[in-house]
């Protein structure tokens, strides 16, 4: 189950997904315009004209295209100069459409055969009633495809504001894909249901990394977290600490670590149909700021695979690290199927 996203080397794989600022690959499949204010139990949304919703759709292809065909310079004229770009799983924010532009030129230089798919789920007219001014809400979700990493899903809210005729995107605002982020678990799980799924964990772990590095899993008092310890083998010394346990406020399995050279983090867990994903923010040591995305395939229950399918530290990209695998030891078994981990669907 979700377990396996404990056993990541946190201090040797900061890795970062930069999915909603290109994510305007649209699929063309439209839902009720007001689901937005519906799921959301709002009253006062105003029904979107039919040719304000083409003039959008036509917008947001322009936007694609022009990402596609790495036009920056039209893709600069399709968004405001103000821009701003929040990813509310990372706390990363970004203003300006120069920042904006810079951001996804360095997302596609490092991955050049990025592509982007996405399903608009619905579309809120929020016009005040000035004829000059309307303001659209997009909501929807992008699939990031690429040859090197597994699938990856994320919510998107883009804002489009039409001023003297035009169309322009003044905001996008990237989420935790609400499905996979909420673990399967219905619209009212349990605490213990969560936790109870990485029970398998239980036990000691080593690395394949140089370092050998072993991780002890254990329930804590009330078996409402898990506490992961982080040994190093050689000086036999703890050098970590990560608590995973549910959040019953945001229906999210989450975890929080703190390392004894005083960095610290935390990390929102989702899944995929073969593999387990961790989108993290850490603060290091020196005050830098890095941003992650772990991969984690388990093999059986005995040993799984984890990559860091791309990295960053302070805005910066790093390259992509090489897959450690992660053994049990010592007979140690959190649970007693014979059967590989399960892993939920996208």
């Amino acid at each position: 189950m979700l377990g396996q996203l404990l056993l990541l080397n946190w201090k040797r794989m900061m890795s970062h997904r930069f999915e909603v600022l290109v994510a305007f690959c649209w699929v063309y499949l439209l839902l009720p315009v007001n689901w937005a204010a519906a799921q959301q139990g709002e009253t006062n949304a105003v029904s979107v004209d039919q040719a304000d919703e083409d003039s959008v759709r036509a917008h947001l292809k322009r936007y694609t295209q022009a990402f596609n065909d790495r036009r920056w310079e039209d893709l600069g004229q399709l968004v405001a100069s103000d821009v701003t770009y929040r990813d509310e799983s990372s706390a990363e924010q970004i203003s300006g459409v120069h920042g904006l532009i810079g951001r996804i030129k360095t997302a596609v230089e490092r991955e050049p055969g990025l592509v982007l798919k996405a399903q608009i789920i619905g579309l809120e007219n929020q016009n005040q009633g000035d004829v000059d001014v309307a303001k659209m809400v997009v909501r929807g979700q992008t699939t990031l495809v690429s040859e090197s990493m597994p699938d990856e899903v994320s919510d998107f809210v883009v804002t489009v504001v039409k001023q003297s005729g035009h169309w322009t995107i003044t905001s996008i605002v990237e989420q935790a894909p609400i499905d996979a982020e909420r673990l399967s678990l219905g619209g009212s799980p349990e605490p213990n249901h969560a936790i109870e799924s990485l029970e398998w964990l239980v036990g000691t772990w080593e690395d394949s990394s140089d370092r050998r590095l072993q991780s002890e899993i254990e329930y804590l008092p009330g078996r409402k977290f898990l506490r992961r310890t982080i040994l190093d083998p050689s000086t036999k010394a703890s050098i970590g600490y990560e608590l995973v346990g549910y959040d019953a406020k945001s229906n999210l399995v989450r975890s929080w670590m703190f390392f004894t050279d005083g960095s610290f983090g935390s990390g929102i867990w989702s899944s995929g149909s073969d593999h387990w994903r961790l989108k993290l923010v850490q603060t290091l040591r020196d005050g830098r700021s890095a941003l992650g995305t772990y991969i984690i395939r388990p093999e059986d229950k005995n040993t799984m695979v984890v990559q860091m399918i791309s990295r960053e530290i302070d805005g910066e990209p790093m390259p992509s690290g090489q897959e450690v695998t992660l053994k049990r030891i010592d007979g140690s078994v959190g649970v007693s199927s014979e059967s590989t981990p399960a892993i939920g669907a996208e």
